[in-house]
């Protein structure tokens, strides 16, 4: 995450969008690249039957589970993993599960708060 928050702290504040629900497609979109460059199997708006979860990272032994929030508590996006089972496709995966709660700051432009719950 400390990689991911100096990633986006770099992007041109003049590019990014100024409404929340574009700046959280541009950020979650800049988070799925940066996965993808480094040769993971990357999913955004992967669907379930309760909603749609914004990035899933598989590696062969973890999946992580990213919900992300802009300008939001980090709590929203950790209650929105658990109320809509998104982490219930994997329960039975022998891998880690990292279901995780990311909020962008349209403030600072980069993740500003961000908390991680293992299973």
């Amino acid at each position: 995450m400390g990689r991911l928050q100096r990633h986006l702290a770099e992007l041109p504040y003049h590019e990014g969008p100024d409404a929340a629900i574009k700046a959280e497609t541009v950020f979650r979109n800049v988070v799925a690249s940066i996965f993808l460059l480094t040769g993971q199997l990357v999913h955004t708006e992967k669907h379930t039957s309760q909603g749609r979860i914004d990035t899933l990272v598989e590696t062969p032994e973890h999946v992580y589970l990213f919900e992300f929030k802009v300008d939001k508590p980090v709590e929203e996006a950790l209650e929105q993993i658990e109320r809509n089972g998104y982490a219930k496709p994997y329960a039975g995966d022998s891998r880690t599960l990292h279901k995780i709660g990311a909020v962008f700051s349209t403030k600072i432009r980069t993740i500003s708060d961000w908390r991680e719950v293992l299973g």
